[in-house]
C-alpha cells in the first residue's frame, strides 16, 4: 500500500480532454502541488457536461476497443453489455443514467 500523505502541499487536479473521437482523443487528470493554505469551499461535482461526456465517451472506447491482450476475467458483464448495446445506445443509456442517479455526485477530498 501506499504511504500516507504528508508535506506542505494539498493535492490540486484538473481534467484535460483532447479534441476527437475517443479512440484517437486523449482524456486525464493531471495532479499538480497546490499550497497548502488554498481553501477548499466545497468538493466539485462529476456531473457537469464536459467531465460527464469525457469520462462515458473514454469508458464507450475502452469497453469497445478492449486490447485482447489484457485479462478481462474481471469484467464479466462486458461481453453481455456489447451484446445488448451499440456504443451510441451505451453512450446514450450511461449519460441518461448519469443525469438521472447522480446528479449530486462528488469528486472525493481527503484531507
Amino acid at each position: 500500500s501506499l504511504p500516507a500523505p504528508e508535506g506542505p502541499f494539498q493535492v490540486g487536479y484538473h481534467d484535460i480532454m483532447t479534441h476527437g473521437e475517443p479512440d484517437s482523443s486523449v482524456y486525464f487528470r493531471l495532479y499538480y502541488p497546490a499550497p497548502a493554505h488554498t481553501k477548499i469551499v466545497s468538493p466539485p461535482y462529476w456531473s457537469d457536461r464536459d467531465t460527464r461526456h469525457g469520462l462515458i465517451s473514454f469508458v464507450r472506447a475502452m469497453a469497445w476497443n478492449w486490447p485482447t491482450w489484457v485479462n478481462s476475467k474481471e469484467f464479466l458483464l462486458l461481453p453481455s453489455v456489447k451484446n445488448l448495446l451499440s456504443p451510441r445506445a451505451f453512450t446514450t443509456t450511461f449519460n441518461i443514467s448519469w443525469k438521472t442517479l447522480g446528479k449530486n455526485l462528488t469528486i472525493p477530498i481527503c484531507k
